[in-house]
């Protein structure tokens, strides 16, 4: 019985290690496992393996999450802008003729044409006082005898009595008069004529500036102002009814007659004197023997009534 069971149990084995072997041998168990697919490369591999570089979607979306700078908002108006108004032309140069032609360059004759090249000097230009440049020696007599002796030091002014052919006759002191006869080199003659020469010469041209400044004043007024924009007309406004009787009556002078009268202009307020007064500009135009005159005329107003009448040059009344 032992034996029986014994050969059972080696068959029973042998069976088992058959089909053991058999399963071994089988094409399903050579399919490589799930941990073999995923084991890491081997060295060899690491280090022939080329780098990695990233995806073009990935650098794509990097780019375009990129951060843009942002434009400033314009900031609109709270009102509407209107259209910049037009700009009225430059007429200052008009301006500046129109002066220049009303008070031009004074002729001024040159000093030395005056005097002649110092050769010549009018009595008028003579100054009574001149500074000796030389020192004058001089006595004092009495009883035909010599008291005193001295002498005049550079600088000292003296009295001019004469001058004859560039010699001029001094004389200082009143009770017992000093008297010399020097050259006009001798003496500060001719910076003291010079000097008068330029200051006459200087007041002119500030007169005649001060007449510009005065006719560039009122022209400049009347362009800014819009009522005093007027151009001369033919006067048929109303307001020109009191020049007209004003000129019939002859109040302007005998010379100047209503029918002579050509243009007319208002030219709005105006202060004169501290008086404030409407002013108007007549054209009065004459026959000369070298063909038409055309003379302008200012008319102050005071309370519809002409007050004066002016020569709108020279600003003198008329």
């Amino acid at each position: 019985m032992w034996l029986f069971f014994g050969i059972y149990s080696a068959l029973t084995l042998s069976v088992v290690f058959a089909v053991y072997m058999l399963r071994l041998a089988s094409p399903q168990n050579n399919e490589p496992l799930l941990s073999e697919t995923t084991a890491a490369p081997s060295l060899e591999e690491k280090k022939t393996a080329p780098k990695k570089t990233p995806a073009p979607e990935v650098a794509k979306k990097k780019a375009a999450t990129a951060p843009t700078p942002k434009k400033p908002e314009e900031k609109k108006p709270l009102v509407k802008t209107s259209k910049p108004a037009k700009t009225q032309p430059d007429n200052s140069i008009e301006v500046e003729k129109q002066i220049l032609a009303q008070y031009p360059d004074p002729k001024i004759t040159p000093l030395l044409e005056i005097v002649s090249n110092w050769q010549n000097i009018p009595p008028k230009a003579v100054p009574k006082m001149v500074a000796i440049r030389v020192p004058v020696e001089f006595e004092i007599k009495e009883g035909g005898k010599i008291i005193a002796t001295g002498k005049l030091p550079i600088g000292a002014t003296m009295s001019v009595r004469k001058l004859d052919n560039g010699v001029l006759s001094l004389s200082a002191g009143s009770s017992m008069p000093v008297t010399a006869a020097l050259r006009i080199d001798e003496t500060d003659l001719k910076e003291r004529i010079q000097a008068r020469y330029d200051s006459f010469v200087r007041k002119k041209m500030e007169g005649l500036e001060s007449q510009r400044n005065a006719e560039r004043k009122r022209i400049l007024k009347a362009i800014a102002n819009e009522e005093a924009l007027a151009v001369y007309n033919d006067g048929s406004d109303p307001r020109f009814d009191p020049l007209k009787n004003s000129l019939r009556k002859g109040e302007a002078g005998a010379t100047i007659e209503l029918e002579s009268a050509v243009k007319w202009k208002w030219m709005g307020k105006e202060t004169i004197d501290g008086v404030e007064y409407d002013t108007a500009y007549v054209v009065i135009e004459s026959e000369t023997a070298f063909g038409l005159n055309e003379k302008e005329i200012k008319c102050a107003l005071l309370n519809g009534k002409v007050a004066h009448w002016y020569d709108a040059r020279s600003g003198n009344k008329l």
